[in-house]
Parts: structure tokens; C-alpha cells; sequence
């Protein structure tokens, strides 16, 4: 599968990039998306899919999952 993404919701942004880190190490790479539930409770729900909360295991830029055409 080429465009399977697993997503990671953690309890805090320091757990986040701690798994993040491991998964790097352990050979993960951008099918691997993070993100914690502070990021997600502080915008909408559209924020899930269209805004720039979500870590990307081997990128340091913050993705989303869609972008929105509308904008």
C-alpha cells in the first residue's frame, strides 16, 4: 500500500516528539504522522484534516492531512 498513513494523537506535545524520535530511529519514515491532542482541541475539527498540526516522521516541517481548496 503506497498512501497508507498511520496517525498518532498524543497526550502532550513532549510525547509527541518522543515518539516521533523513536520511530525515526527505528526506520520510520513520512507514513508516519503525529500530533497531539492540544494541537487538535485548540483549532476546529476542520483543523484535523486542513491545518498544519500534523509531525511527519523524517520531515521537519508540519503537514495536513488535506489541503483545502477553498482557501
Amino acid at each position: 500500500i503506497n498512501s497508507l498513513r498511520v496517525l498518532t494523537v498524543t497526550e502532550s506535545q513532549r510525547r509527541m516528539k518522543n515518539l516521533k524520535a523513536i520511530t525515526e530511529r527505528a526506520g520510520g519514515r513520512s507514513r508516519f504522522w503525529f500530533t497531539s491532542l492540544e494541537a487538535i482541541s485548540a483549532e476546529s475539527a476542520e483543523s484535523v484534516l486542513f491545518h498544519s498540526i500534523w509531525h511527519v516522521a523524517q520531515r521537519s516541517e508540519t503537514q495536513s492531512l488535506l489541503e483545502d481548496t477553498n482557501l
